[in-house]
Order: structure tokens, then C-alpha cells, then sequence
């Protein structure tokens, strides 16, 4: 089926009313546009239906499916968010503009790194707790064979008291794979992404969390 521009860039856009931490929990499959909040265990929730949603944006406008999107992990800043866990507890949230799945018998470990030069915290009398956060430590999230996800979560050491500010600025490279491989994911309709996938594609990015 041949598909307008028009259409193409409407449906792939995640919907406009999110904000950037709900897009950075949503996510594209054969449903449609499909929502993960933070609770744990809970079951994502459908927010636009659109019946084949994750397969109509592997292709181009004539039908047939094209050879660069379909096999990229896309990272896209606007999709970058945080989730607050506790007054001390928080997370970054990088979602996937659909859901991928490990391979059997694969294992796939992200790595984040948080080390840019504006990432700060303070307590609230101003005092410096940035090394609670182990900048120089990189954050890890790994999925095991067979897993499904749509959003990465990369949790943020606990911090020694409530911050009155909390800026995280993403390093350089800011996000790796260093267990596995790119090629070892695949998408909804089984196609496996390439070793061209563009990994580290927000650089630099903040991300304000507190103050």
C-alpha cells in the first residue's frame, strides 16, 4: 500500500500532547502508539490506535519498506525524560521509537553516560553532592534474550539528602552497547537493526530534574 508524506509524518510523530518524559515511555508496536508509566509491573497502555503503526513506519511512501529506518534504533532528544522514584531516587527514561526485542539466546547491555560537564546536584543548603551521582561511573541496563522493550531506564545512584538542584548532561559518547550488539535486537515484524544504528545520538543533552 503507498502511503502520502503527509501521512508518513503524521503517524510516525509520537502524539504532540506528551510530554517529554511520557515520550520517553512511549513507543510504537502493531497497535499503535503504546504507553509505559513508571509504576513496576504495569501493563502498557494503548494511546493511539493505529493497526500496524510499527511496521507502516519501516516504510517509505510507495509501500515498500526502507532499508535505513527500518533497521535504526532512533534516539531522539525529545525522548529523553526522567522518573522520580523517591525524594533521593530518580531515573533516566530514553525511549525507543518502537519496541524492539533481544534475540534468543542474546543478551544486550546499555550503557549511559552522565558525565557532562554541567551534570550538578545540591543539597538544600547548596551544598555540592554532584559525586553522589558517580559521574564517571557509567549506568548500565541490560535485557536478556526474548525481552521486549520500549524504553531503556538507566537508575541514578541513591542521592545522601533531598536535592534542592539536579541537572544531569549527557557525555560523549553518552550511550553505548557494551554487551552485544546492535544487530542482536529486532523490531516487531522480526527485521534485526543494523550495525549502522546511530547509538549516540544525544550528546550533550540536560536534563533538568529538580531546581
Amino acid at each position: 500500500m503507498a502511503y502520502t508524506p503527509e501521512f508518513v509524518a503524521k503517524i510516525a510523530t509520537k502524539p504532540e500532547w506528551l510530554s517529554p518524559n511520557e515520550k520517553a515511555r512511549t513507543y510504537a508496536t502493531k497497535e499503535g502508539w503504546m504507553y509505559k508509566d513508571a509504576t513496576p509491573g504495569a501493563r502498557p497502555e494503548l494511546l493511539v490506535a493505529i493497526p500496524g503503526l510499527s511496521d507502516i513506519i519501516d516504510r517509505d511512501t510507495t509501500g515498500n519498506v526502507n532499508a535505513a529506518n527500518s533497521v535504526e534504533l532512533l534516539f531522539e532528544p525529545t525522548n529523553v525524560g526522567f522518573t522520580r522514584k523517591s525524594r533521593r531516587r530518580y531515573a533516566l527514561n530514553i525511549g525507543l521509537h518502537e519496541s524492539v526485542t533481544v534475540k534468543p539466546g542474546a543478551t544486550v547491555t546499555f550503557s549511559l553516560d552522565i558525565n557532562g560537564a554541567n551534570t550538578a546536584a545540591a543539597n538544600s543548603t547548596g551544598g555540592d553532592i554532584t559525586a553522589d551521582l558517580s559521574p564517571a561511573t557509567l549506568l548500565t541496563q541490560t535485557f536478556t534474550s526474548n525481552t521486549t522493550f520500549g524504553k531503556i531506564q538507566f537508575d541514578l545512584p541513591e542521592l545522601t539528602s533531598t536535592p534542592s538542584s539536579l541537572k544531569i548532561q549527557l557525555g560523549s559518547p553518552s550511550l553505548t552497547i557494551t554487551t552485544g550488539a546492535v544487530t542482536d535486537l529486532v523490531d516487531s515484524e522480526n527485521i534485526s537493526m543494523a550495525n549502522t544504528a546511530n547509538v549516540v545520538a544525544i550528546n550533550g543533552l540536560d536534563v533538568s530534574i529538580v531546581g
